[in-house]
């Protein structure tokens, strides 16, 4: 059996050498376990694989909010979607990720 703190490092692990896609097989091998004890597992695989996306997704937009209130930008869906290239539909339909960088950013410029 595996911990989610060693399933959560290996997975990042992964993600960092720019991997899209992961097998069973090479989890397992990982981990330490069996192929098996993977698939027994597959929600909480899925769902620190969204969690670990969405924290990068947030920790890349506060990244280019800083950028944007550095050049004196307010920080909207619609700046971020101008300095992007894309639509603001787009940034609105993660609006969730865009609200949460945006809060995480301004309370980081709020403390001294």
């Amino acid at each position: 059996m595996f911990s989610q703190e060693k399933l959560k490092n290996v997975l990042i692990k992964f993600l960092d050498r720019g991997r899209k896609g992961i097998t069973r097989q090479e989890l397992a091998l990982e981990l330490g376990c069996t192929r098996d004890d993977v698939i027994q597992h597959e929600e909480m695989v899925e769902n620190i694989l969204i969690e670990i996306q969405e924290n990068k997704a947030v920790e890349d937009c506060k990244i280019i909010l800083k950028n944007l209130f550095a050049k004196g930008i307010e920080l909207t869906p619609e700046s971020l979607a101008d300095y992007l290239g894309i639509s603001v539909r787009d940034v609105r339909e993660k609006k969730d990720v865009f609200d949460q960088a945006v809060a995480e950013f301004r309370e980081a410029q709020a403390v001294p």
